[in-house]
């Protein structure tokens, strides 16, 4: 029986073309339909979500296709976006399709006994059988080992052949122009074939013919896992595997999943970068982005510059490295890509524009591809708050311009992260200053504090939360104690008392014709109050903070009673801590400024550190100095319940 051969071509004017040589009648193990008609050159196999089948022509209609489906010349396979598929080939072999990927099986001009299947565009991945391959190229033939591996990747413009798993073997009129590994790969476009060194899994002799020659060395990829969990597929729609930490060397466009806990430090010569969980990333070609990532957290590590890192919105480059060990922070989340620049310069180029980072600022990247640059923090502050404390700062003028130290809290580098809700923004603390002063309004805002040189960049060392109020502090501390008054109605009562604790009135709205008492219950520890007309009153201070549970009782009847009713005594965290008498806000600054105000019981007054005395009726009174550099005097009012409060005086009416 003659030989038939089936081709496989790909990409645009120049292709590429694969001849299997099979006897006539001699089919796939694996094509199970195409025994029953020789016509069939191929057969759906397996499929994840969604392949569309067309018939001969570019007109043709394009109709749902399900597993088993075959195919016979003029033909037409597409994978649909999310979905990949596997198609068996009658002359041996399979074909692996990534998603929006189209194959058309085709004949081969006026050759009867000639059968091509063209890769017209996305992405695929061609098994050899057990007879090998033979691969008519642009610049001469190559011939592919059993057992061998490679993918397909088409566009209008070029078509690139990368050898995954086994070796091949590209002759030319010369001779053998070169010997291909696994993880090298060549490329044509229009009118041209361009042999490019990849990351060859063992020794490559085609590789040393080109050194010998003057041409440039492979560069290969490896990954450093570390931790459990790290998944790989060899291309970006493929099924994941396991893969256990330590070095191994990555083919380009492989797939790493990393889960939270583990990292992967991925390393193409002087490029380098660590991703750390939950991060999904795709490792890019040579000559391009080191990797392409879409969620997850990347440090850039690498000590030259040049380093690229794709994102949703563009590209993040590093322009100038610096002297630490990573250059620069790339939070990814829903898209958009967050990015602090440790030590070295970087552009964030998207598709709207680019935007410079200088070392210690930070930037934004969208989705959209708009790059936008942080305004850098002010050096001046009005309030200085140790790292891991929750401070509430009373300003005069609603805003504050806080500066966060955390001295001793990392070995070197800080990362401070502050924000509210889901708008945070990141700053890169250099260890010699251990601080960062950040200019905040009105509201309430969460910070932590992660260092960047111990270990993989992401543990707090300290948190807190720091509230903004607009308040000058000049009212008056209330004296006298608070009134309130409530029903026995089944209701839920809720009183906030600022400085005294109050007096409250319980009232029976109905009450019987006879004596009755009030019950408090608190955790099971029941007061008993005698309130004859259905009133008690009960002094400030009587009720302690805290939750209660109360109702009233007729002392003969105890099944005459009013509805439970809920009451809870709180303190309000917002009132004011202190009275501030002097100075003036907005004074001129001086060498010496006078402190004067009333604190409430229990209160420690200091400023900068230094303790400020309080007289038997609360009163504090002092000579400071006025801070060097900074814009306000903080007075700081420390209370054991009432946690720590701020108030700010402006001075030299800045």
């Amino acid at each position: 029986m003659a030989p038939r051969w089936l081709s496989l071509s790909f990409g645009g004017p120049s292709w590429i073309r694969v001849l299997v040589a099979v006897a006539s009648g001699v089919l796939a193990p694996g094509c199970r339909a195409c025994a029953s008609n020789e016509g069939v050159v191929a057969e759906l196999a397996e499929i994840q979500g969604a392949a569309m089948r067309a018939g001969p022509g570019d007109a043709a209609s394009w109709n749902a296709a399900s597993k088993g489906a075959t195919f016979v010349i003029g033909d037409a396979v597409r994978t649909e976006a999310g979905s990949t598929a596997k198609v068996d080939l009658a002359a041996g072999g399979a074909l692996r399709l990534s998603e929006k990927t189209l194959v058309r099986f085709l004949a081969q001009g006026s050759a009867v006994g000639v059968r091509r299947v063209h890769v017209e565009t996305g992405e695929a991945e061609v098994e050899s059988g057990g007879s090998g391959l033979d691969i008519d190229t642009a610049i001469g033939e190559a011939q592919i080992e059993p057992g061998t591996r490679v993918r397909i990747t088409a566009t209008d413009a070029d078509a690139r052949f990368q050898v995954l798993v086994g070796r091949a073997e590209i002759d030319a009129d010369g001779g053998v122009a070169a010997r291909l590994e696994a993880g090298q790969r060549f490329t044509v476009s229009t009118g041209a074939a361009l042999l490019e060194p990849g990351a060859p899994g063992r020794a490559d002799a085609g590789a040393s013919d080109a050194a010998a020659d003057g041409g440039p060395a492979p560069v290969g990829v490896t990954a450093e896992v570390r931790g459990a969990g790290v998944r790989m597929a060899a291309f970006r729609l493929g099924p994941l595997v396991a893969l256990g930490p330590g070095t191994t060397p990555i083919a380009d466009g492989a797939r790493l999943v990393v889960p939270d806990g583990a990292s992967v430090e991925v390393s193409r010569g002087a490029d380098r970068a660590v991703v750390a969980g939950q991060a999904d990333i795709v490792i890019g070609h040579e000559g391009g982005a080191l990797l392409d990532a879409k969620t997850g957290r990347v440090m850039i590590a690498s000590p030259a510059p040049g380093t690229r890192v794709d994102v949703p919105g563009g590209s993040i480059v590093l322009v100038a490295a610096g002297a630490g060990s990573v250059q620069a922070q790339v939070s990814l989340d829903r898209g958009s890509a967050r990015v602090v620049s440790n030590n070295g310069q970087l552009e964030l180029r998207g598709r709207a524009g680019v935007a410079a980072l200088t070392p210690g600022q930070g930037g934004t990247l969208d989705a959209a591809g708009v790059a936008v640059a942080d305004v850098k923090a002010p050096s001046a502050a009005d309030v200085t708050v140790p790292g891991g404390e929750s401070p509430i700062v009373h300003s005069p003028r609603g805003a504050a311009a806080v500066r966060i130290r955390f001295d001793g809290a990392c070995p070197g580098d800080a990362l401070v992260d502050i924000g509210a809700g889901r708008a945070t923004r990141t700053m890169f603390v250099s260890g010699s200053l251990s601080a960062v002063v950040v200019p905040l309004a009105v509201g309430s805002y969460r910070y932590r504090v992660r260092c960047v040189d111990a270990g993989v960049p992401g543990d707090a060392r300290q948190t807190g939360t720091i509230q903004i109020l607009h308040d000058g502090g000049a009212a008056p501390l209330p004296t006298s104690a608070p009134h309130d008054v409530i029903d026995a109605d089944g209701r839920k009562y809720s009183i906030l008392y600022q400085n005294v604790l109050p007096q409250i009135t319980v009232r029976w709205p109905r009450p019987p014709a006879q004596a009755c008492s009030l019950h408090l219950d608190r955790g099971g520890r029941i007061q008993v109050i005698h309130a004859p007309s259905g009133t008690a009153v009960l002094p400030a201070g009587a009720v302690e903070e805290g939750s209660y549970r109360l109702w009233f009782e007729a002392d003969a009847d105890p099944a005459t009673r009013s509805p439970d009713t809920t009451l809870k005594i709180s303190f309000d965290n917002a009132a004011p801590a202190a009275e501030v008498l002097q100075p003036a806000d907005g004074r001129a600054a001086a060498g010496t400024v006078h402190v004067a105000g009333v604190a409430v019981e229990g209160a420690q007054v200091s400023v900068d550190g230094v303790a400020i005395p309080m007289d038997p009726e609360f009163r504090f009174r002092g000579d400071v100095s006025s801070p060097a550099g900074d814009r306000s005097i903080a007075i700081r009012i420390a209370h054991p319940l009432r946690g720590v409060h701020y108030y700010l005086r402006t001075l030299g009416g800045v």
